[in-house]
């Protein structure tokens, strides 16, 4: 919450000229924990149990496994299990409604139009799939990450299939300001690819 305070303190006071803000949100991260209001709107009824989800999971492959009992969950009911994601997706939710008053606040002051915004995170979450929480495994839910890219003259209403890397969010935002990236740098702008579907 108090990330987005400051955020909004800021916008509040931000000039018409350059300008750039980083929010670095803790949620959804481990400890599942999110105001009882967002937690309402999922449990108990409202969730859709992960694929495979049993504590321990015998069919796992034999490193998996390993990693299973290293984390040391034990028995894990279908009570205990929704409880846990009604917390995530309640912590999901609560953090798109913050979203949503620094995207309003923007709206409002005439910052959105000529704004590129990067929505994304650093990795996934298990979640229960499996019999794993937590990431540290290459399965979709804990490698796969959420990357959404807008800006003036980006289309929207697009989605792309190519994989991407966060390697590649540098070199992008050095595209949105109009700069260079040095040249032993690794990455490569996300901007073509948005723009036309290339990469060339």
């Amino acid at each position: 919450r108090v990330i987005t305070d400051w955020a909004l303190e800021y916008l509040e006071s931000a000039d018409t000229g350059p300008w750039a803000l980083y929010l670095g949100y803790l949620m959804p991260h481990w400890p599942f924990s999110v105001p009882e209001e967002f937690y309402n709107m999922y449990y108990p009824d409202n969730i859709h149990l992960p694929h495979d989800a049993n504590f321990p999971n015998d069919t796992l492959h034999p490193a998996l496994r390993h990693f299973q009992k290293a984390l040391d969950l034990g028995e894990v009911s279908e009570d205990m299990l929704r409880r846990v994601l009604a917390a995530y997706y309640g912590m999901v939710t609560c953090l798109d409604s913050m979203i949503g008053e620094v995207l309003s606040l923007m709206r409002r002051r005439g910052l959105l139009e000529d704004t590129h915004i990067i929505y994304t995170s650093d990795h996934g979450e298990s979640l229960g799939e499996h019999g794993l929480f937590y990431k540290q495994c290459s399965y979709e839910g804990s490698v796969g990450v959420p990357v959404i890219v807008s800006g003036p003259g980006i289309p929207g209403n697009q989605r792309i299939h190519d994989p991407v890397s966060l390697v590649d969010m540098y070199p992008t935002i050095m595209d949105m300001a109009g700069l260079e990236t040095e040249p032993d740098r690794p990455g490569e702008s996300w901007l073509k690819l948005a723009h036309d579907g290339s990469r060339t």
